[in-house]
């Protein structure tokens, strides 16, 4: 039996809208466009990421903020080259499919968001804010930058809006069932996960964790209102919906091959999630990124159901943050 067979098998019961706007696995060739989306996306960008860790000490006591804060960059950069290449090698083999097909979602995520990201955090910088407002700010310019991907790629994909807005009309009790049993999932091998390193290093808050948790309880009610209202709009609002678009859908479509985007897809989940430099707490978010990416092969390239249990996730791991 061959491997479209045994996806068919195992995918949820096909739909009207599935009929009506199907997502296409192999729009790119795997053997060519494919291994160049993911030698430049994730294989180039991951090994930097290894190598400024564990050789240059990035994010580690050893060193201190100043270097750190250079391998940091330097590390930036690489990725971003290599991301680079990437976008232009594709966007020259054929413009009309790179926007229709929804592969300029990924690169918008992982190029745009993060630039304008630097480039208004260097402008913020200049003024006399405190550094806590500060912070509160450079979450802000993120939102905004991720609600233009989110709008561009709406916009842009064919049949993406189209897809989501039937799937909510005509699938709504599958969406149901899928999200209960990716939360399942979800929380299941988050259990097992914390049981498995605890007490380890691996079992430490991840700095990813901790730097968005940072500022819930500052003195300051201000602060600490505003920060909490932000984190809400990112986490549960926008951050899903982008990074499942960017994650599952642009990354499936530029891998061209199911299978193999299967493995690509909970990778990249993983890497984007401990970029700066924590790259000891991947498995983790791999392994959420597997639970997405087998959502996502299964319902048939269908992102309004990664989208919704990622972000019911997300929204029960911030009631779960105030509870503790």
């Amino acid at each position: 039996m061959d491997k479209k067979s045994v996806w068919e098998k195992i995918s949820i019961p096909s739909s009207e809208t599935n009929t009506k706007y199907p997502f296409y696995f192999n729009l790119y060739n795997y053997k060519t466009n494919g291994i160049i989306f993911v030698i430049t996306g994730l294989i180039l960008p991951l090994i930097s990421l290894i190598m400024f860790r564990f050789i240059g000490g990035m994010s580690t006591p050893a060193i201190d903020e100043k270097t750190n804060a250079q391998l940091v960059t330097y590390n930036f950069l690489v990725s971003f080259a290599s991301t680079i290449i990437g976008l232009v090698f594709l966007l020259i083999k054929d413009k009309a499919l790179f926007f229709k097909s929804g592969l300029f979602i990924f690169y918008g995520f992982q190029l745009f968001v993060p630039l304008i990201g630097v480039v208004l955090s260097t402008f913020v910088s200049l003024i006399n804010f405190g550094s806590e407002w500060k912070n509160i700010i450079f979450l802000w310019f993120q939102i905004i930058a991720e609600i233009i991907v989110a709008i561009a790629a709406l916009y842009w994909t064919t049949d993406l809006k189209t897809r989501i807005i039937s799937t909510f009309k005509k699938d709504w009790l599958k969406i149901l069932i899928v999200i209960l049993v990716g939360f399942g999932l979800m929380i299941g091998i988050d259990q097992l996960y914390g049981f498995l390193v605890k007490g380890t290093a691996l079992g430490e808050t991840p700095q990813n964790q901790s730097e968005l948790i940072g500022l819930i309880n500052n003195e300051n009610p201000s602060i600490r209102i505003t920060y909490i209202i932000s984190l809400f709009v990112l986490t549960i609002l926008i951050a899903p919906l982008v990074e499942e678009i960017a994650m599952r859908h642009a990354v499936y479509v530029g891998c061209g091959n199911r299978t193999i985007a299967l493995f690509v897809s909970s990778l990249m989940f993983g890497m984007i999630h401990v970029n700066s430099g924590d790259v000891e707490h991947i498995l983790s978010y791999v392994l959420s990124g597997l639970v997405f990416s087998t959502i996502f092969s299964v319902c048939r390239g269908n992102v309004t159901y990664t989208w919704l249990t990622h972000a019911g996730y997300n929204a029960f791991a911030f009631v779960l943050l105030f509870i503790n």
